[in-house]
């Protein structure tokens, strides 16, 4: 994105007209997993150094970026597919990176819509749903992204120690000029401290923050040195229990589908419940990305374990509220009632659910489970190593997950049983 900086949008409508979200029983996360505040981490420009050194960073703390890309300066689409296959977001930075502002609107209208096609036709496994403008200037071009995007990001405020206006609210203003944080600066440690800084006032704020990246290691419109970031990537990592960081396209399905949908309960016994989460968005092969649900868990009920077409969702306990995630649309979930609550734990008091530092992590069973497979899986699907089959685990049995992983990064522990599956993302931090 290299910037001139433009003048304030006001207020225009969001991509759809949505139905309030509602809720009988149940409520709508703002954010996945009940956190309180949203990051999503963005570059642009597809600098040489963002593939060979930032997405390895990026990888080894399990943070998912947003890479946007000019298609026409794409070199090497293998290395693009690659970082797509970690999981990070490829979307558009244009073709050729013109100044909208000084092209017609058939022109603009071609570079959005061509560079879309590209990115599909290279990268098959994502949708290329999201748009960063060239230079910031999206005056000319917000109409036109709403036909070929769901949402698009602007820049904004740059790095301070701050105001607060590099914090979006939970729902942007306008999700086509949502507002970035420069974070490029040839810095050391105190950029690092200047950049955590922002996580802090996310937090404060409860909204959503977006970085903006460039080069890494003096390659770049603006960049930053590759120590500097991994500081900020530690800073990041060890707050996941309260960030929720994602890659912009994800985040802005969220929102967009949060805002749209609704919770019902349909259904109840003393062992089940059913809830049915739709939404009014029609596109479901874009708005499929899972939201969490927070029921009350009957006082009766030690845990819960949903279902949803047949997959085991991904359940956790906090104090008397039961959170699950679920697609809208994706079929009604059942909860049933459970003696048994599968953690993953450093061993320390705040027994954080997915990152783990220091420590080994351990598997733990609450109540007696018989287990068909428990193995852990790479985010792609590999398997890594499987340590369990046809066992049954006792209450409070504890696993040694340390010896079964292969260093530093992003795992899956993945358990099956007859009560069905169980899967939960682990980020290992040595």
């Amino acid at each position: 994105m290299r910037t001139d900086r433009p003048a304030t949008l006001l207020f225009l409508s969001l991509l759809c007209a949505c139905a309030t979200a509602r809720a009988q029983d149940g409520v709508i996360a703002t954010w996945r997993g009940g956190a309180i505040g949203a990051l999503s981490v963005t570059w642009d420009d597809n600098e040489p150094t963002q593939f060979t050194s930032a997405v390895p960073l990026m990888n080894k703390y399990g943070i998912r970026a947003t890479l946007f890309v000019i298609t026409d300066e794409v070199t090497n689409w293998d290395t693009v597919r690659m970082a797509a296959a970690d999981g990070h977001e490829i979307a558009s930075h244009s073709v050729s990176h013109p100044r909208f502002d000084d092209i017609d609107s058939q022109t603009i209208e071609y570079e959005l819509r061509r560079s879309r096609e590209i990115i599909d036709s290279q990268i098959p496994a994502q949708k290329c749903v999201t748009h960063a403008y060239p230079w910031c200037q999206y005056r000319n071009a917000e109409s036109l992204a709403r036909l070929y995007y769901i949402a698009a990001r602007g820049c904004g405020a740059g790095m301070a120690l701050d105001t607060g206006q590099s914090v979006e609210d939970t729902t942007p203003g306008n999700m086509f000029n949502v507002q970035a944080t420069h974070l490029d600066r040839q810095g050391d440690e105190a950029t690092a401290l200047i950049m955590n800084r922002m996580v802090d006032n996310l937090i404060a704020r409860r909204g959503w923050l977006v970085e903006l990246h460039h080069g890494i290691d003096s390659m770049g419109y603006m960049w930053s040195y590759s120590d500097t970031f991994e500081l900020h990537l530690k800073y990041m990592a060890a707050r996941k229990k309260d960030v929720y960081i994602a890659p912009f396209g994800e985040v802005a399905r969220y929102v967009l589908e949060r805002n749209c949908a609704a919770v019902a309960l349909v259904a109840q016994s003393d062992t089940q419940k059913v809830y049915r989460l739709t939404d009014t968005l029609s596109d479901s092969s874009i708005f499929n990305t899972p939201l969490t649900v927070k029921i009350a868990l009957p006082s009766a009920w030690p845990f819960g374990i949903a279902v949803q077409d047949g997959d085991t969702m991904n359940c956790r306990l906090s104090g008397d509220t039961l959170m699950f995630d679920a697609v809208p649309d994706g079929g009604d979930v059942v909860v049933t009632k459970s003696n048994v609550a599968i953690r993953i734990s450093d061993g320390t008091a705040h027994n954080p659910p997915v990152a783990c530092f220091g420590a080994p992590p351990r598997l733990r069973f609450s109540g007696s489970m018989f287990v068909e497979e428990a193995a852990i899986l790479t985010p792609s699907g590999k398997t890594v190593a499987v340590f369990a089959r046809d066992r049954r685990f006792g209450p409070s049995e504890t696993v040694a997950l340390g010896g079964f992983l292969k260093g530093t990064g992003v795992y899956v522990v993945r358990i099956r049983s007859p009560r069905g599956r169980w899967m939960k993302k682990l980020s290992y931090l040595r």
